[in-house]
């Protein structure tokens, strides 16, 4: 007897996390599609995007991000490039800094450093969510490269502060924090490179 598509359940949420983990797995982010994910999960393709809303969606739930990185980064696009710098500082700090989603984003970097497979997932999810979001807003030559460079500093500074816990920067206030670095994400936004 063939084999029908399970209809929505208990298990069914379930049956497509377990599905999507493997697939992101096996083709990475870009290549696994919801229809793809469906079939290894025996469920029609609207059940996902019943359950998760889109590919992002259900890449959220697979990793457990704390938070929307599209919501937060077309908050931060809207405004456009003036300013951008500290908006970009004072949002990514404050997320390490909340109570809500600061332990998570700590679980989830941690967990890419001890496994190149989550480290690769979400180093794609990330590239393609912010190059498509800000690479328009930046407008220069070489925007790919800054966004990644203010990216990287930010990056640094919240594991230097909330993993490694180094003083005095673990200590500091997060406002005193984002007025000291957040001229120099800015710089990489829209500054002068240096000459190729």
């Amino acid at each position: 007897m063939a084999r029908g598509r399970r209809p929505g359940g208990p298990d069914t949420r379930k049956a497509v996390l377990d599905a999507a983990r493997r697939r992101f797995a096996e083709v990475g982010y870009a290549r696994a599609s919801l229809r793809s994910i469906a079939a290894e999960a025996s469920v029609d393709p609207s059940l996902v995007v019943h359950y998760f809303g889109s590919k992002e969606g259900l890449f959220r739930a697979v990793i457990e991000w704390p938070f929307d990185p599209a919501v937060f980064l077309d908050q931060l696009a809207a405004a456009g490039l003036d300013g951008l710098g500290r908006r970009l500082a004072a949002g990514f700090l404050g997320m390490w800094e909340s109570a809500d989603t600061g332990p998570r984003l700590q679980a989830v970097f941690r967990a890419a450093v001890t496994d190149a497979a989550v480290a690769a997932l979400i180093r794609e999810f990330l590239t393609a969510m912010v190059v498509e979001r800000l690479v328009p807003v930046i407008g220069r030559e070489r925007a790919e490269q800054r966004i990644e460079l203010a990216l990287g500093m930010l990056l640094g500074l919240a594991v230097v502060r909330h993993i490694l816990r180094v003083e005095p920067l673990a200590g500091l206030p997060v406002d005193e924090l984002v007025d000291q670095v957040a001229p120099a994400v800015q710089q990489q936004l829209d500054g002068a490179l240096p000459a190729d």
